[in-house]
């Protein structure tokens, strides 16, 4: 489970590994993995937002692939392909799918998935 804290401009988002167990701090990493993805839904030109998508994910992820490697695989291994597919005319098919990857990037940070 994953949880935003507002607290005087600033977002913490923790996650709990494990019902029942400790609430920690995610890594800077997975919280700007989860920014440059969330981001898309509140850009002005998207078609161009896609570049910075595919340009983070191509170069930006060493720190992410320490800290979260099965993150890092997940998502490497699948927004390649899916910004390249992305076509203006169907914007919004292709942010509901993008709400289905982060949705499954959640489920993997949370440790709900084995």
């Amino acid at each position: 489970m994953i949880k935003e804290v507002n607290t005087d401009e600033i977002v913490t988002i923790i996650r709990q590994q494990k019902p029942g167990k400790k609430w920690t701090l995610i890594e800077k990493s997975e919280q700007d993995a989860f920014k440059i993805l969330k981001d898309a839904f509140t850009t002005h030109d998207l078609a161009v937002y896609v570049f910075t998508i595919q340009d983070y994910f191509a170069d930006k992820t060493d720190a992410l692939a320490t800290d979260n490697p099965i993150l890092e695989d997940y998502l490497n291994s699948i927004i390649p392909e899916f910004t390249e597919s992305y076509d203006n005319s169907n914007k919004d098919l292709w942010l509901n799918k993008l709400q289905e990857i982060i949705n499954q990037a959640q489920v993997l940070i949370s440790g709900e998935l084995s």
